[in-house]
Parts: C-alpha cells; structure tokens; sequence
C-alpha cells in the first residue's frame, strides 16, 4: 500500500520488501520468525511509532478514508 513505507523506512519498525517479490518477502518474514529479539526490537519500534502518530483506530480510519472513500467517491463523480 502506498506510503506505508515511508512510515517504515529509517524507523526500523518494519521489514520492506521488493513490490511482487514473494522471495524476498518471504525471507523477510522468515528473519522474524526465525530471530526472536529482532521481532521483538520490530514490535517495540513499531509500537512507539504508533504511540507517536496518535490514537491508532483514528490513523486506521484516516487510512481507509485515503485509500477506499476517497477514490471510490472519485470514480462514482
């Protein structure tokens, strides 16, 4: 999904992987399925990420708005 990577990219709260590349996706996960303490450090980032953007049901809402409403309401006019 657009711009997620950028909520990812420099905070180390995630794992990017090649746009339709099911092997480096796999091995991404695989790394956390497979490192314990890396998952938990991605976890930890993550959630501090969400801490700081703000209330997480209001960032779902805002991101369903931007990526379901807003185009279906633009292909509808």
């Amino acid at each position: 999904m657009g711009g997620l990577s950028e909520l990812v990219l420099g905070h180390g709260n995630g794992l990017l992987y090649a746009r339709g590349d099911a092997e480096d996706c796999a091995a991404k996960l695989r790394s956390l399925l497979t490192d314990p303490e890396l998952a938990r450090q991605v976890g930890a980032r993550g959630a501090a990420l969400l801490g700081e953007l703000g209330d997480r049901d209001r960032h779902v809402d805002r991101l369903f708005e931007l990526y379901v409403e807003e185009p279906l309401l633009e292909a509808s006019s």
